[in-house]
C-alpha cells in the first residue's frame, strides 16, 4: 500500500527534478564493539549485526560503553553495507548498532522515513544489481556520495507524510506484537520441553 502512494506520488514529479540523497538523510555508521565481549546471556544491549537485520532478533549482546554508540529503536531503516543492499526497517528491542551496519534518519522532522525506505529499496537493489565479483561485495560513502533522489518541497513530504504515517505505525505495532508472541512461544516451548 505504501509502494502504491509513493510510485503514485512521486509519478507527478518531473523524472530531472532530482536532489543528492544527503538532502533528506543522515546516515549514521555503527561502531566496532569488541567480539571478545559479546555475550549470549542477555548481557547488555541486543548487538545489531547485518544477520539480524531481517529478523530483528539478535543472540548477541554487548555491555561494552563506546565514547561513540548509536542505539536502534522500532522503526529505525537499516541497511547492511556487505553483501546484499536491503534496507530493513527495526522491529525488535532497542539494541546497538554494530559496524558494517548504518541506520538512516531524516534530515528534517517533516520527512517521513517510510519516504527514505520506499527512495532507497530501488537505488541500494540497482547498486546490487551492478556490483559484481567473486568476493563479498560491500556498499559505503562514494556510493552514497553518487546517490540522487526525486526533490520534494517540504509541503509535499507533509502531504505523503500524513498518508504514510497510519500505515507505517501499524506495520510497526504488528511486527513488535508479532515478534512478542514469537518470544513467547519460545519460552513456551522450551518449558513444556523439560
Amino acid at each position: 500500500m505504501a509502494w502504491t502512494i509513493y510510485k503514485d506520488f512521486i509519478s507527478e514529479i518531473p523524472n530531472d527534478q532530482t536532489e543528492s540523497i544527503y538532502n533528506v538523510l543522515n546516515i549514521v555508521n555503527g561502531a566496532p564493539f569488541a567480539s571478545d565481549l559479546f555475550n549470549t546471556e542477555g548481557v547488555g544491549y541486543p548487538l545489531v549485526r547485518i544477520r539480524d537485520l531481517s529478523k530483528c532478533d539478535p543472540d548477541v549482546f554487548t555491555n561494552e560503553k563506546l565514547s561513540r554508540m548509536e542505539y536502534v529503536n522500532p522503526g529505525d531503516i537499516l541497511i547492511g553495507m556487505d553483501g546484499e543492499f536491503v534496507p530493513h526497517i527495526w522491529f525488535g528491542h532497542v539494541g546497538v548498532l554494530n559496524q558494517r551496519v548504518c541506520k538512516v534518519t531524516p534530515v528534517e522532522k517533516f520527512i517521513h522515513p517510510m519516504f527514505l525506505y520506499l527512495t532507497l529499496k530501488p537505488i541500494l537493489s540497482e547498486i546490487q544489481r551492478t556490483q559484481g565479483g567473486t568476493t563479498v561485495i560491500h556498499i559505503g560513502k562514494k556510493d552514497f556520495d553518487k546517490m540522487e533522489c526525486i526533490c520534494l518541497l517540504p509541503e509535499q513530504h507533509s502531504v505523503l507524510g500524513k498518508k504514510f504515517s497510519p500505515i507505517y505505525d501499524l506495520y510497526i505495532a504488528n511486527a513488535q506484537e508479532t515478534f512478542a508472541l514469537s518470544e513467547m512461544l519460545d519460552v513456551l516451548l522450551s518449558k513444556l520441553s523439560r
